[in-house]
């Protein structure tokens, strides 16, 4: 198994990923087995160290874009679709697996609050919707057949709207890499949430960014959010982009 990991010019982000498929495999055996002998290769892999110096090709630095870089790609053009999709992870930072099912009911355009109710662990919040991002989602809405339920749905070849179906996660890395490989930039979808949570960090305080980032542990944004009412920290909340 080390060998094999080590074999291979990826960085060491990567192999520690790789080991803990391993791991995991090989616990699911001894499990299933009961044998010590598969006991034994689980704890193995677990006690394997991977050092830093075998490992090659090149971990990417992970921070958030600058306001003005995350205003350059909102401003960047692109199909009604992708304006509102990219103004949405920047100023409201969700996952792309909230964005693959987010509904329109779950966008309060009178309120100007975007519900995510199934968010990681499966847990439910409200997040404040700025008013330059609630515009491009009624332009998309508008431009999409009456009736569609989903928020981010398939383009047809032309750009026009297709089937009521949802985006993967896939679809969506592959629009924000495309849009900021056009402005030169080395980003990633997961680079908006970063953008927005350090955002919020400094306008307003850090309980409030872990309340709009749905952060279940006090230590992921330096702080534990309780009791955070989303309609006034839409009143507080100042984006300098969007």
């Amino acid at each position: 198994m080390l060998k094999f990991i080590e074999s291979q010019d990826t960085t060491l982000t990567t192999r520690k990923r790789q080991k803990s498929a391993f791991s995991s495999l090989a616990k699911h055996v001894w499990l299933l087995t009961g044998e010590s002998q598969d006991e034994r290769a689980y704890k193995i892999i677990q006690a394997t160290k991977l050092s830093a110096d075998k490992a090659g090709g090149k971990e990417r630095t992970k921070q958030p874009m600058s306001p003005k870089d995350a205003q350059r790609m909102i401003d960047l053009e692109k199909t009604p679709r992708d304006m509102a999709l990219i103004a949405l992870l920047l100023t409201t930072g969700i996952r792309r697996a909230e964005a693959t099912t987010l509904l329109w009911t779950d966008v309060n355009f009178d309120r100007g609050v975007l519900a995510v109710r199934h968010g990681k662990g499966d847990k439910a919040r409200e997040i404040p919707v700025t008013d330059g991002t609630l515009d491009k989602l009624r332009e998309w809405q508008m431009a999409q057949p009456a009736g569609y339920t989903h928020v981010f749905t398939m383009l047809k070849r032309n750009g026009q709207p297709g089937a009521d179906t949802p985006l993967t996660g896939t679809d969506i890395y592959r629009a924000w890499v495309k849009y900021a490989e056009a402005l030169g930039l080395d980003s990633k979808p997961h680079d908006a949430r970063r953008t927005l949570i350090t955002e919020v960090i400094r306008r307003v305080d850090v309980r409030s960014a872990q309340a709009v980032a749905g952060h279940a542990r006090a230590e992921t944004t330096l702080g534990y959010a309780q009791g955070v009412e989303v309609d006034e920290l839409r009143k507080k909340l100042k984006l300098s982009y969007g």
